[in-house]
């Protein structure tokens, strides 16, 4: 059996969808099982799976997006296994790993490309399902024609490592579009988006107050995506079967400007 015992404490839901499908997919590839940590697991009940890796991780309890989104752990085997830890060595997709990889294995790291799961992609659809109510709800937001816009901010303002994609990258990827399409404008600083001039009311219109997994499941309906630099919004095309993806040529900045991002592409992608 191969786990992620860090899967939610690497970074929020966008994240922690990369690492499931990434896990699932290697065990899929060898014939492995597979599972992720309980939902409510805290550091004292942790330490004795810990590894030098991973105690500097578990420091609070778990997030768990993954779960309250999709209903993971109710579908899935949980638990906390002592296993070896085999760690991620590069951004991009570590082919040796994944042809490799041995059973009785806790894997470590992000994982961002679906070069790892694309062979299982009609189960990880399955399994990133919305619950009816929520869909329902948000199909009543979304025309049929509709491009979703996101501007992640948050922990990225004032991070070298994270820089914000420009308006100059926006008004760019806009041009790619008819300028009638209507905008749907996500981002964690929705106050901060509505002061913004760039999003006239006649055509942007903004998601404000919404739980991560309502914005995201708006995401997947909407039917051309202008992505940040997130995983977030890239799992919002994803899920969308998107028509077509633009991104920011400039995904990392800092000490992790030359980062390899070239396997997170898929389907119609442009760089701008």
């Amino acid at each position: 059996m191969i786990t992620f015992n860090n899967i939610g404490r690497l970074g929020g839901l966008g994240n922690q969808m990369f690492q499931y499908a990434s896990l699932k997919g290697i065990a899929r590839h060898h014939g492995y099982e597979f599972a992720t940590p309980p939902r409510d697991i805290f550091i004292e009940d942790a330490s004795m799976y810990l590894t030098p890796v991973s105690k500097d991780i578990y420091w609070w309890k778990m997030s768990t997006h993954l779960y309250d989104c999709f209903g993971l752990d109710k579908k899935n085997k949980v638990g906390l296994f002592p296993n070896q830890v085999v760690m991620e060595r590069m951004h991009n997709f570590d082919e040796e790993l994944f042809n490799n990889c041995p059973d009785n294995v806790d894997i470590f790291g992000y994982y961002q490309t679906p070069k790892y799961f694309n062979h299982i992609e009609d189960e990880l659809r399955d399994d990133f399902t919305f619950d009816e109510e929520l869909k329902s709800s948000c199909e009543d937001f979304i025309s049929e024609d509709m491009i979703s816009l996101h501007i992640r901010r948050g922990d990225y303002v004032n991070n070298p490592n994270h820089p914000i994609p420009s308006f100059d990258y926006y008004e760019k990827a806009l041009s790619k579009f008819p300028p009638n399409i209507p905008v749907i404008v996500f981002s964690d600083d929705y106050e901060w988006a509505k002061e913004q001039s760039f999003f006239k009311p006649d055509r942007f219109s903004i998601a404000e107050g919404n739980t991560t997994a309502a914005d995201l499941c708006l995401m997947s309906l909407c039917k051309y995506h202008i992505i940040a630099n997130s995983s977030f919004s890239w799992w919002g095309a994803w899920l969308a079967n998107s028509e077509k993806i633009i991104a920011p040529k400039k995904w990392f900045g800092g000490d992790s400007v030359n980062k390899n991002v070239d396997d997170m592409v898929f389907g119609d992608w442009s760089w701008i």
